[in-house]
């Protein structure tokens, strides 16, 4: 799945300055096999069916010439999921994401770190909602190699830059805690279930 998630902006980047409905084609195609990944792994036919059925309606998609508006979708729509998980789990009753994260890694957490934990959450649901709004405003009024700079790298970059900066503000802030590296705070994140949070 790496290969997809790295191969995804650089397809879409290049069919933006290349002007390549071929590779407007191939970045929707490889889109689409991300959340088919496992099923494609494990050469589970229904999943490659629908990647090939997929596959052939963003050909007539690209063909006709609407390539490019489909990949304006997924820089607003992703970041406005992953906005709807963070926000709502702010709501009263509900357990903030970052606060779900911190108890993963250690029993009981102190009034303190559940203050900062939701103050996190409500940072990333923020940024999120920056983020969506931000390309969708690039993708209306932005030129296109704008666009394809900010939604495939900088917000990457951006997103990369806060979550390394609060790793290192919290360990600082909670220097008391045990942390058990940068490392180990990613494959924290990566395997959490976000579903049932």
């Amino acid at each position: 799945m790496p290969v997809l998630l790295l191969a995804y902006p650089v397809l879409v980047h290049l069919a933006v300055l290349w002007g390549a409905p071929r590779l407007e084609w191939l970045a929707l195609v490889v889109m689409c096999a991300i959340p088919l990944y496992q099923g494609l792994r494990a050469l589970r036919p229904g999943h490659w069916l629908s990647l090939l059925a997929l596959a052939g309606l963003l050909h007539v998609l690209t063909r006709m010439g609407g390539g490019m508006y489909a990949l304006f979708v997924p820089p607003v729509v992703t970041p406005a999921a992953v906005l709807a998980v963070f926000a709502g789990s702010l709501r009263a009753g509900q357990v903030p994401v970052a606060t779900r994260l911190a108890q993963l890694s250690r029993d009981t957490l102190e009034p303190e770190v559940l203050v900062y934990t939701r103050r996190v959450t409500a940072l990333w649901a923020l940024i999120l909602a920056g983020i969506a709004v931000g390309n969708a405003a690039l993708a209306l009024f932005a030129p296109l190699p704008v666009w394809s700079l900010f939604s495939n790298f900088v917000n990457y970059l951006l997103v990369g830059l806060v979550f390394v900066l609060e790793y290192l503000y919290r360990r600082l802030r909670f220097p008391a805690h045990v942390h058990g590296g940068f490392l180990a705070h990613l494959r924290l994140v990566a395997r959490t279930d976000y579903k049932a949070v």
